[in-house]
C-alpha cells in the first residue's frame, strides 16, 4: 500500500517542541490549509515531525510561515472519559519553508544594491 500526503499551507500557531521518554524530539503543530475550489473553507491539519526535521522546523518557521509538508497519514486512537475518539495526523518525513527571505525578515531589501561612494570613503 501506498501512504503519501503532501500538503501546502501556514502555521496557525508556533510549532512546539517536547521530549519523549526515549529523548527523541517531537515537533507538533497545526496547519491551515487553503481549498482552491472553495475560497471560504480552510482545514486544519495537525502535524508531527522528530529529531532535527522537527527541531530546525521550529528554529526557522513561526506562526504564519509558509511551509509544504510531505509525510504519511495517520491515526491516532485513544479513549478519555469512557470514549473512544480519534484524529488523524501528519508524519512529516519533509517540510519544505516555502517564505522567501524578505517575508520572514531574513535579509534586508537594500542588501546587494549598488550603493554611491565617494572616492575620498575608499581606504586605498
Amino acid at each position: 500500500m501506498y501512504n503519501n500526503i503532501t500538503l501546502v499551507g501556514r502555521w496557525v500557531a508556533d510549532t512546539e517542541i517536547r521530549v519523549a521518554n526515549n529523548g527523541t524530539e517531537i515537533m507538533n503543530g497545526t496547519l491551515a490549509v487553503g481549498d482552491s475550489f472553495r475560497k471560504d473553507h480552510t482545514d486544519f491539519i495537525d502535524v508531527t515531525a522528530f529529531k532535527h526535521l522537527g527541531l530546525n522546523t521550529n528554529k526557522f518557521t513561526s506562526k504564519g510561515s509558509k511551509v509544504l509538508v510531505s509525510g504519511k497519514l495517520q491515526q491516532e486512537r485513544w479513549e478519555k472519559d469512557g470514549q473512544k475518539r480519534s484524529k488523524h495526523v501528519v508524519i512529516a518525513n519533509q517540510i519544505v519553508f516555502l517564505d522567501d527571505k524578505k517575508e520572514t525578515g531574513g535579509i534586508p531589501e537594500s542588501e546587494g544594491q549598488p550603493v554611491d561612494i565617494s572616492e575620498s570613503d575608499l581606504p586605498f
